[in-house]
């Protein structure tokens, strides 16, 4: 489902996750925006404890785009461990962890606040736990396919 962020705003969508209780959750972070997209989607999420919530991906000292990312986990109490209780899991759209794939926990929803192509592997992984896959973005993605791109254009 993509959702235009021009009629809906983030916080709309993140109250409609809420009441419909589409949790257990599996966010995943734009490239090169993973720190902007980590504190936007936190925030909207602030009814959910950071103690249900974790990030399974760092960055290197480094990576001067997402400065701030380590110490803001840090900050937050969020660095937990991965099990049935966590309600939100925030990954990188440039990874799958193996904490991920190999652990109990599994989505029900996956939300991004891009249609950008995610890695193959992440995708097959979101197909196959994830009912409901929501992307906040204007425009379809060009690599969903032909049937998708008109369901979502008639909707």
């Amino acid at each position: 489902m993509y959702v235009n962020p021009k009629q809906y705003s983030l916080q709309t969508v993140v109250d409609a996750i809420n009441e419909l209780d589409r949790f257990p959750l599996l966010v995943t972070l734009r490239s090169k925006k993973e720190f902007e997209d980590l504190k936007d989607i936190f925030n909207a999420f602030s009814s959910v404890d950071p103690q249900q919530q974790i990030l399974l991906d760092r960055v290197k000292k480094e990576d001067t785009v997402n400065n701030g990312l380590n110490t803001f986990i840090k900050e937050k109490n969020f660095n937990n461990w991965l099990d049935k209780d966590i309600k939100i899991v925030y990954i990188f759209k440039s990874s799958l962890p193996k904490l991920l794939v190999k652990g109990d926990w599994r989505p029900t929803t996956h939300f991004s606040l891009s249609g950008e192509r995610a890695q193959s592997i992440q995708s097959a992984y979101i197909s196959e736990f994830c009912d409901l896959d929501v992307a906040v973005d204007a425009m379809p993605s060009y690599w969903d396919n032909r049937f998708t791109r008109q369901l979502n254009e008639w909707v």
